[in-house]
């Protein structure tokens, strides 16, 4: 368990106190331009003072596959399903922000009297030394790796054109996507929804969007993972995290099998 001082501690102590948000009138591009700026994952949508909810690379590239066409950049934030976001008290205990990230919540945000205070994502616990004090020198148990397997479905290899990576990364329980040598099956890394919105804003500036009509003629580059291999202590994989988003684990034949994603290391602040 989280040590009592911790579990009374208020979120605030741990929380970005700046955070960069968006309306429901700001388009897709401008959204795109402050998650590739700041180096960035989530932004909130205010409608005023109300927080209408969270939207994230991914939600972007959903829509763009949906739509299939990158003029719909051009389009408002508004037209996009936006993620239900955790909005707290800034008092609140990190544990309740914690058991937040748990549950599937992108960000939890800190709101009081209609005004956002600062947000907590994943990256930010694990950013946070303190609360690993007395897990760092812990090895990692298996029963929180996650099977490579379950990434297979939505594959790709260096091969696969762009259109196709945006509809296969929409389709993702994650926010990437493994990319496998189309021969071998191996793991060669993997591609994020934010490294797929950078190609395409690398391809084309927005003024030039109606020049730009065939994403099929570009293939994915891919960003080669920090790969473990077993037995691993959990500041191992905390520090990688930190850097990725993914931490592949290597079994005896140094080939990866299982997994770790931020989310699944947090449930070890609650052992």
């Amino acid at each position: 368990m989280i040590l009592p001082k911790l579990v009374e501690m208020e979120s605030k102590k741990i929380s970005n106190n700046y955070v960069f948000v968006v309306t429901p009138q700001s388009t897709l591009a401008e959204s795109i331009s402050l998650f590739l700026d700041f180096d960035i994952d989530h932004l909130p949508v205010l409608r005023g003072s109300s927080i209408e909810g969270v939207i994230t690379p991914k939600s972007i590239l959903s829509y763009l596959s949906k739509n299939n066409d990158v003029l719909s950049l051009n389009h408002t934030v508004d037209a996009v399903p936006l993620q239900k976001p955790a909005v707290l008290r800034p008092e609140a205990p990190i544990a309740e922000s914690i058991m937040k990230l748990q549950k599937g919540h992108e960000m939890v945000v800190l709101s009081s009297e209609h005004i956002i205070r600062g947000s907590i994502t994943c990256h930010d616990i694990l950013d946070t030394n303190f609360l690993w004090l007395n897990k760092e020198n812990h090895h990692l148990d298996e029963s929180f790796l996650l099977p490579l397997k379950t990434m297979f479905e939505q594959q790709v290899s260096l091969e696969t054109s762009l259109s196709e990576v945006i509809t296969r990364i929409s389709r993702s329980p994650f926010r990437f996507i493994p990319v496998f040598d189309a021969e071998t099956q191996l793991w060669q890394g993997f591609i994020s929804g934010k490294m797929i919105l950078h190609q395409i804003s690398n391809l084309l500036s927005y003024s030039e969007l109606e020049q730009f009509d065939n994403i099929d003629t570009i293939t994915v580059v891919e960003m080669h993972p920090i790969m473990l291999k077993k037995p691993i202590l959990i500041k191992q994989v905390r520090y990688a995290l930190l850097e990725t988003l993914t931490v592949p684990i290597l079994d005896e034949d140094n080939f990866p099998s299982d997994f770790v994603i931020p989310r699944s290391l947090l449930n070890y602040l609650h052992i």
